[in-house]
């Protein structure tokens, strides 16, 4: 299941996960699903995004971007608006 989840993704976007080299199975699951999928867009949110480039890379090549942020909520802040706790988020299809 997890496998036809990521085919079908447009966009996906990591956050708090360094794809260590040494998790094999979710890089090679992350990997058939990518070059079996339609990802179009690969976004990894972090701090210091230079200490796990390489992880990404070797999975995504250069489709992968890396947002530079303090952390989880100032990325969703910068690209869906402010969020407070009585506010839904809703994207349109990109």
């Amino acid at each position: 299941m997890a496998a036809e989840v990521l085919r079908g993704a447009g966009e996906i976007v990591f956050a708090g996960f360094s794809l260590s080299e040494n998790d094999s199975a979710v890089r090679d699951l992350l990997k058939a699903a990518f070059n079996q999928g339609s990802t179009r867009r690969i976004t990894v949110v972090d701090q210091n995004p230079a200490a796990i480039k390489g992880n990404y890379l070797d999975v995504y090549g250069d489709m992968v971007q890396f947002a530079v942020e303090e952390n989880w909520k100032s990325f969703l802040d910068r690209s869906f608006g402010a969020v407070n706790g009585t506010e839904q988020v809703a994207r349109s299809g990109s």
